[in-house]
């Protein structure tokens, strides 16, 4: 029974552990990782006025903001700050945005009675 469960599961794309694993080693991707995050502490060392890398902090916003690349991680962090977080807006941020829009709303609503008013006029003389 465990066995044709298995088989079902890997037929629609489900892998064990231990299939993970020796595909890990097969194409030695954490080998690789490990090297590009090393040249990325390398070349971003503080030495040239930028900030130094730092994999743990580069590695959580990449996650957090969907980033594939640690390298345009890093950029984003540098030139758009650590806290920019392009599909997350803060409540106060909605807030505002919600009241801009009202606020525009309010003023095309005076336009169209102003323009009402004008015809109504016209209309009476």
């Amino acid at each position: 029974m465990k066995k044709q469960l298995k088989k079902m599961l890997q037929k629609i794309g489900f892998q064990t552990t231990n299939d993970i694993k020796k595909h890990n080693k097969e194409t030695n991707t954490d080998k690789e990782i490990e090297a590009m995050l090393r040249n990325l502490e390398k070349k971003y060392d503080g030495s040239n006025g930028l900030p130094k890398f730092n994999r743990k902090k580069v590695l959580k916003f990449c996650l957090d903001n969907r980033i594939l690349d640690p390298e345009v991680g890093y950029r984003m962090m540098v030139y758009l700050g650590p806290n920019y977080h392009p599909h997350k807006k803060t409540r106060k941020e909605r807030i505002q945005e919600l009241e801009d829009q009202l606020y525009d709303l309010q003023e095309q609503m005076d336009i169209v009675q102003d323009e009402l008013r004008e015809l109504n006029n016209d209309y009476e003389d």
